[in-house]
């Protein structure tokens, strides 16, 4: 019998481990969302939706062939991301792109862009650089003055947005550090909107929404 004993007691430290694991790996993940969602209601407002945001999510590939969406490209995105979707007593009301902006210099800024069912822009927030391959926990905001000028703006906006001056006292070091500039932004975003109208019915039908 005690020949057993041994292997039976070495296998059950094993399975206390792996459980110890399994929960400890559960919490950060939890915490992590909890981190997204507070960055997320800086984006969309809690009181403007009903559903649990931080579950409520489609992940984008940076490859169209490996999605059911069409203009992938435009995202510029360079990993898996998540998008949002924002729902109110059962309706789709916004959905948060992930977006990414690169000026060719090895500057990029990742952004999140939250639109509502008519293409309009209820928010942009810059996202600080995103390192890890994690879907939860990424969602870092740096506050920028400048692009807050896009919140209630459509197509039409967008190009003379992105000619708008940074003044001397904004925060330019932080919105980017070196080298993408804001008229490369506001083309991300521009673009971000043709991603979203061309995707905007996939994005109610993959939430498992019937209308809106």
């Amino acid at each position: 019998m005690s020949r057993y004993l041994l292997p039976l007691v070495a296998f059950g430290m094993l399975m206390l481990i792996a459980a110890l694991a399994w929960s400890a790996h559960g919490r950060i993940e939890n915490t992590n969302k909890l981190l997204d969602l507070a960055a997320l209601n800086a984006i969309i407002p809690s009181a403007d939706y009903d559903n649990n945001l931080i579950e409520s999510v489609i992940p984008l590939s940076p490859r169209s062939t490996e999605s059911a969406f069409v203009k992938l490209e435009l995202l510029g995105l360079q990993r898996e991301r998540l998008s949002y979707v924002a729902t109110k007593e059962g309706k789709v009301v916004y959905v948060i792109v992930p977006a990414t902006a690169e000026d060719g210099f090895n500057g990029f800024v990742d952004l999140l862009v939250a639109l509502d069912m008519f293409g309009r822009i209820k928010s942009v927030k810059v996202v600080q650089a995103i390192e890890s391959n994690e879907l939860y926990g990424s969602l870092r905001i740096i506050p920028s003055k400048w692009i807050t000028l896009f919140a209630d703006n459509t197509f039409r906006d967008i190009q003379r947005l992105s000619w708008t001056k940074i003044s001397p006292d904004s925060e330019y070091d932080l919105f980017v550090g070196a080298s993408v500039r804001p008229k490369t932004v506001s083309a991300k975003i521009y673009d971000t909107l043709i991603f979203f109208q061309s995707n905007r019915m996939a994005f109610i039908n993959m939430a498992g929404i019937n209308d809106i």
